[in-house]
């Protein structure tokens, strides 16, 4: 779908950006993926898993499609995915 493309593209874009920050705290991340319940669904997720010390520290999960209908516009989930960004690793450095 296209929506899963463009929000995956914005994800790397918004990573890319908050890589410096994200270094600073001593956080890595896995490529952003979306995620389907299984190849008949129609359903769909946008998921990030962050590291310190190679262990997860957080888990971004956004969903984008239920059921084949959208569940949010593209702005909206930048917006999300920005806003959640900001917050990664934060309180828990000693993880």
């Amino acid at each position: 779908m296209e929506l899963e493309q463009e929000v995956l593209e914005n994800a790397r874009r918004i990573l890319a950006r908050a890589a410096p920050t994200l270094i600073a705290r001593g956080i890595s991340h896995a490529d952003p993926e979306i995620k389907s319940d299984n190849k008949f669904s129609r359903s769909s997720e946008l998921k990030i898993d962050f590291f310190r010390h190679d262990q997860i520290i957080d888990v971004l999960e956004f969903g984008i499609h239920r059921d084949g209908v959208p569940l949010v516009g593209l702005g909206e989930a930048v917006d999300w995915l920005e806003e959640q960004i900001q917050t990664v690793g934060v309180g828990n450095e000693s993880d």
